[in-house]
């Protein structure tokens, strides 16, 4: 059967056109996915639907959705080989037949108001495609971390934008239609496809956030790998290349690829000081997610991509932040006169090296203190 006889199966007497579409791709969650699925359909705005996309799952996962689906004619469950996130979310997209679509991922925890909230705000701002709201970290066992903000304007998030994530992507709903229009999620950009559908949604419509915290939003250790966060920000830094040259109107010269590398760097038009930025971009991915010593090769991959860093064409103050946190590192693995060379390193790379060490450390002392 081809996927489109599948999906137009999987359609069929499915009953009234719900309002929202809720989309829960799920690899492997079984271990969360209770508390995820309760949480949806406790929902105190009642008419949706729940397209559950299992990505080849190979634990408990499919037994689950089904047992739900069989108890809730709201939920839909639908299986494909595992082809990864960005997959499962078109998949859901192509099934979707509400007018707004709302995100979930299988390991978070939506209040029982989030979907009512949203639907009120998407119905009182015509304008805006997109809505999420704030959030609250929780750990792998459900207990809070703490409570993350995101910028709430139209303005305020176009302006974030240009240097990172403004939504939570499981804590938003956006119109079907214009998801659609822009082209959904692009395979190309794997664990940064939702900023890079900002960036396009934002370049036609309006973005906002609420500042209910709507979603508990879990962090875990195995959630993104090294080698993952390393591929999220190089896809993240060609991102926002890509929207530069759409606002300018040029051509995007990503559109069609299915895979992103460091050579597709070359398809933009970058000045010195940008080219000589990316390496150090790359290397803060690596030492952010390297909070395991054992993690193989991470560490020592960082401080090989900070060797190719043009001092003199970077700003002062983020290669000096850089520089310490590799100091920190060697000084993590028992490594003295490692850790103290790199801060020497980092009070000696330009003139007003010393000031920011002194600075970035009484910002760290002074957070520690507050703490």
């Amino acid at each position: 059967m081809t996927e489109a006889a599948a999906t137009s199966n999987e359609s069929a007497g499915r009953g009234n056109i719900p309002r929202v579409s809720v989309i829960l791709p799920v690899y492997n969650g079984g271990r969360y996915l209770a508390a995820a699925v309760d949480s949806i359909l406790a929902q105190t705005f009642r008419d949706f639907e729940l397209i559950a996309v299992d990505d080849g799952s190979t634990d408990e996962t499919l037994a689950l959705l089904e047992q739900w689906a069989r108890g809730d004619g709201r939920m839909l469950c639908v299986r494909q080989d595992h082809a990864g996130l960005i997959a499962a979310l078109n998949r859901g997209l192509t099934l979707a037949r509400g007018e707004f679509i709302a995100r979930m991922d299988h390991d978070d925890i939506s209040q029982p108001d989030r979907f009512a909230r949203q639907v009120e705000f998407l119905d009182a701002h015509p304008d805006v495609a997109v809505v999420g709201s704030s959030v609250t970290l929780i750990d792998e066992r459900g207990h809070a971390i703490r409570d993350v903000r995101y910028p709430e304007t139209p303005a305020a998030i176009a302006e974030f934008l240009r240097t990172g994530s403004a939504l939570a992507h499981p804590a938003v709903m956006m119109r079907r239609a214009a998801v659609i229009a822009v082209g959904g999620y692009r395979p190309a950009y794997q664990h940064a496809e939702d900023y890079d559908l900002w960036l396009r949604m934002a370049e036609e419509y309006a973005l906002a956030n609420l500042p209910d915290r709507l979603l508990l939003y879990r962090q875990r250790r195995d959630k993104l790998s090294i080698a993952s966060a390393l591929e999220q920000r190089l896809a993240a830094i060609i991102a926002r290349f890509a929207a530069r040259c759409r606002r300018a109107g040029q051509p995007d010269p990503t559109e069609g690829l299915t895979t992103l590398s460091r050579q597709d760097i070359d398809r933009f038009d970058l000045s010195p000081e940008e080219r000589a930025a990316i390496p150090l971009e790359l290397a803060d991915a690596l030492l952010a997610a390297d909070t395991n010593l054992d993690a193989p090769g991470a560490f020592d991959k960082a401080v090989e991509l900070l060797g190719e860093v043009d001092a003199a064409r970077v700003p002062g103050s983020p290669l000096v932040r850089t520089m310490l946190a590799v100091g920190y590192g060697f000084a993590r693995r028992h490594r003295p006169l490692l850790a103290a060379k790199w801060l020497w390193r980092a009070a000696t790379c330009h003139s007003a090296a010393l000031a920011d060490v002194c600075a970035i450390v009484f910002d760290r002392a002074t957070r520690r203190l507050a703490w």
